[in-house]
């Protein structure tokens, strides 16, 4: 039943254009019986119904499965002759038919109130029916047109009728009339006009944009649409115009005119117009017709099919041998059924969003007269009638569209449009044919990266994948995009992957070895191919002989595995062996200090900082004396040992060692630590640093001992370092110190204008010039003295600014506090007591008692009776106020609030 589309690739726009229908052949009974019978020649289509008119004069009402509901809609003949019009109201309750026997018919269907038959003097070309015509009261109006548009109405006496306009000769039959609320559209030769029933004149013309002559109406019939209450397309042989019906104010009154939106050419015979809907508006514009596969098409050389047939005696004519022109050029250039959805750019402008071109066997005489197109764009179904076919077009379902995207290898626009849909089949298929396509245009790397895409959280997709991947021999390429959880694969796909690394990309192995879960996959399957692996790299005339650093990464992935497998003792020993440091994490995280604690001295050279840390961390099990016995022969390692049990207050019996330690390999630290230390032998650290000659440690260590004066004539005599000796004496500030320092000094004068500029407070100038010889040559003497009386002045005149400060701050706070403590309190009728929260002068203000208030300068007030029954509670509670007498009477001074 599905009717082929043709898809072309338009000349100009290599893009191919997607169908928007989907296009199925209504049959059946009632169908079948119809096309055996006669021809279709007229459609009118209606929310309830489909009306078709046939060439014997009939008329079938079906519904939109093509059936026939013989007991309420029967078939009926209304003419003798071919139905040329059909028309029905909007409550599809009245179907009006014309043909050119001279009659046009309204009946009802299920009703006959208003059936009327109508005999016209001249064939009525067009017909039409208001959408309000069977509703009471209305006046039942119809529109039947020939030259003239005339409109009928019943009144109290019957049917009248009122002729709008009258047409001449020259400006031909109405071939086309179409009603919308007080509008009236007709098509003769000269145009389109509308007419408004409101003020019973014509708006507006509309003149055609095509060659009326070469295509005349009787043979390419215009078609009318309304788009909505006030927008009409009008599709007429090559050309689309829509026009819209507009209201402005001119003066005091309201008038309507007519402009044009849009006006299209189209490579297309129209023989029907409709509409899309979005958001329950007209989108977009719907044309049916047919396409004449001419040289030089609709606008170059165009024979017009219908001119041909005129021309010929009859029908046999055409293809007899005497008019091989003719019958030549029909037979050879049968139209094509055509359906464009057009949108809307431009005045001249438009875009063809879909050029479906239907696959159906039409004889070379069918013209666009013939084809016709019954609409429900707010059902968003299409009919499409022809003399021997009845179909239908409906939108294309997503189902729909990614099959023809399929079909047309457009894999990409396929799946994008498969992401959205909720069909897990469709979505699967289209993804393994987009795969599949990737790979076979040599795009593994990217079809890789595609796979989480595509492949989503359905482990059956994976699955399926890992299978392709692995015939096509680049399983490795996964090793990124596998999932390991949600969801999680079966084993023989991380199986696959981890093989194929091993033997094609070791450091990946490695690498996944120590991510991936080992749940994931049988580890001593695994184990087992990594030693035979490792087997096979020492056979000597093996292909598979393995780099230093393969092979080195091999014996890491395998200690991990043993790892998974708790075989603790081999992975160990590789570890050990190949001095990796990951030794120390596994001995961390699986707590295997006991295996290890034999080969301290092994961690040590793997890394002396991880090995130290590991050590403090289980003292528990290594004593720190065990440490620093296995470390004897190695003096770095125990000074960072003794560094970190220091650091944690711990190892004082290892203090003398440190000492040792580190005047022998780390004298920068020696100091520090004797300084920051209380637990070594003073006597030992002296002769120690006697025997290294270090000065500043013997200098601390006598000093410390109590033998300071040994310590400065060391500094002194022996190594003349005058800055140390002054340094020394500020720190312990002792007279004996300071004049053994300046007697010293006093022999050495190069050195007296040192201690007078670097003493500073410490010392006194006048003491040191005392003890000094009055013939003492000392060089700069004036210029030190100078600088000791300069800064004494200065630091007077310090002195003395601070001091005038300061009072003149206190002069500024106590001016403050008394201007504070001498304001008015400020009593006011709304003040209240700060106690009881009542108003200070009562209810009665003009009653107030001064001697009744008790008033504070830090601003507060209170009744005195309440002031004085705080105090006896106060008592009471044997809590002591501050209260003075005056005159005999308690006043209390202090107040009850800022009071503790």
């Amino acid at each position: 039943n599905n009717i082929e589309v043709d898809d072309e690739e338009d000349e100009d726009d290599d893009e191919l254009l997607e169908p928007m229908f989907n296009y199925k052949r209504i049959e059946g009974p009632d169908v079948d019986r119809l096309f055996f019978r006669e021809c279709a020649t007229a459609i009118f289509a209606h929310d309830k119904f489909i009306v078709i008119g046939t060439s014997g004069g009939n008329i079938w009402v079906m519904d939109q499965m093509g059936n026939v509901d013989t007991h309420s809609a029967p078939v009926y003949r209304a003419h003798r002759v071919s139905v040329s019009r059909l028309a029905v109201d909007s409550t599809g309750s009245y179907i009006m038919s014309a043909a050119n026997d001279g009659k046009v018919i309204i009946k009802g269907i299920l009703c006959d109130e208003l059936n009327y038959t109508l005999t016209v003097p001249e064939v009525a070309r067009s017909i039409a029916l208001t959408a309000e015509f069977a509703r009471p009261a209305s006046g039942n109006v119809f529109v039947v047109a020939d030259r003239n548009l005339v409109v009928h109405s019943k009144g109290f006496f019957g049917y009248g009728d009122k002729v709008v306009y009258r047409g001449t000769e020259r400006d031909g039959y109405i071939t086309r009339t179409s009603c919308q609320g007080p509008f009236i559209a007709f098509t003769n030769e000269q145009g389109t006009r509308i007419y408004d029933r409101s003020v019973e004149h014509v708006l507006s013309v509309v003149a055609p944009k095509h060659d009326v002559d070469r295509l005349r109406s009787n043979k390419h019939p215009p078609q009318h649409c309304w788009l909505d209450n006030f927008t009409l397309a009008v599709g007429w042989a090559d050309t689309l115009i829509i026009a819209a019906i507009t209201t402005h104010d001119v003066g005091k009154e309201r008038k309507r005119r007519v402009t044009i939106n849009y006006s299209w050419t189209v490579d297309l015979l129209i023989s029907g117009v409709s509409f899309t809907v979005k958001d329950n508006k007209w989108d977009e514009i719907v044309l049916l017709g047919l396409k004449v596969d001419l040289e030089g098409g609709l606008n170059g050389d165009f024979v017009d099919t219908m001119s041909i047939i005129s021309s010929a005696p009859s029908i046999s004519h055409l293809s007899s041998p005497t008019s091989p022109t003719a019958s030549e050029s029909a037979a050879d250039h049968a139209p094509i059924a055509q359906l464009l959805i057009l949108g809307p750019v431009g005045l001249n402008e438009y875009v063809v969003m879909a050029e479906d071109r239907i696959s159906l066997q039409l004889k070379a005489r069918t013209t666009a007269a013939q084809i016709h197109l019954g609409a429900l764009p707010y059902d968003g179904l299409y009919f499409l009638l022809a003399p021997n076919f009845f179909l239908y077009a409906e939108p294309f379902q997503p189902e729909d569209k990614i099959e023809w995207r399929l079909s047309k290898g457009m894999l990409e626009e396929a799946w994008e449009l498969a992401t959205s849909s909720v069909d897990g089949d469709i979505k699967s298929r289209v993804g393994r044919a987009m795969i599949k396509k990737m790979i076979e245009d040599g795009q593994c790397k990217y079809a890789t990266s595609r796979l989480k895409e595509v492949c989503s959280d359905s482990k059956e997709e994976w699955e399926y994948f890992v299978g392709i991947w692995e015939n096509e021999r680049m399983v490795t390429m996964l090793a990124e995009v596998l999932p390991t959880q949600k969801p999680q694969l079966e084993p023989e796909c991380y199986e696959a992957v981890l093989l194929s690394a091993l033997y094609n990309d070791i450091l990946l192995f490695r690498k996944l070895v120590q991510q991936w879960n080992p749940d994931l996959y049988r580890v001593g399957s695994i184990t087992d191919r990594t030693l035979h692996r490792l087997q096979e790299a020492t056979v000597s005339n093996s292909e598979s002989i393995l780099s230093q650093d393969d092979e080195k990464s091999l014996y890491l992935a395998l200690a991990h595995l043993y790892n998974y497998e708790r075989k603790f003792d081999s992975s160990l020993k590789i570890y050990l062996a190949l001095k990796d440091k990951q030794i120390f994490s596994v001995v961390d995280k699986y707590s295997l200090f006991e295996m290890i604690k034999d080969q301290i001295t092994d961690l040590m050279a793997i890394d002396s900082g991880l090995a130290l840390r590991l050590l403090l961390d289980n003292e528990y099990a290594v004593s720190p004396a065990t440490v620093m016995t296995k470390t004897a022969r190695q003096p770095k390692l125990q000074m960072l040992y003794l560094g970190k049990l220091f650091a944690r207050h711990e190892g004082d019996q290892f203090a003398d060692t440190a000492v040792k330690l580190y005047a022998e390999h780390d004298r920068n630290a020696l100091l520090p630590f004797l300084k920051s230390s209380e637990k070594y032998n003073i006597s030992r650290a002296l002769q120690i640093c006697k025997d290294k000659g270090l000065i500043e440690e013997r200098i601390f260590l006598l000093g410390k001992s109590g033998n300071r004066i040994e310590a400065l004539n060391l500094m002194i005599s022996h190594h003349n370092r005058i800055d140390l000796a002054i340094s020394f004496c500020q720190e312990h500030d002792d007279s004996d110190l300071w004049a053994y320092l300046v007697d010293e000094i006093v022999k050495r004068p190069q050195h007296m204008k040192l201690l007078l500029s670097t003493a500073g407070p410490s010392l006194d100038p006048l003491f040191v010039v005392q003890r000094m010889p009055m013939d003492l040559d000392v060089p700069g003497l004036r210029d030190a003295l100078a600088k000791i009386l300069s800064d004494y002045a200065m630091q007077v005149e310090l002195q003395r600014g601070c001091h005038d400060a300061t009072l003149a701050d206190v002069r500024l706070l106590l001016t403050a506090m008394l201007q504070f403590a001498n304001a008015a309190v400020v009593v006011s009728s709304r003040s209240r007591c700060a106690l009881c929260d009542k108003f200070i002068l009562g209810e009665n203000r003009n009653a107030g008692n001064g001697r009744d208030l008790k008033l504070f300068a830090c601003h507060h007030s209170v009744h005195a009776s309440c002031a004085q029954e705080l105090e006896r509670k106060v008592l009471d509670r044997s809590l002591s106020l501050s209260i003075l007498t005056n005159n005999d009477s308690s006043q209390q001074l202090v107040c009850p609030i800022c009071t503790e």
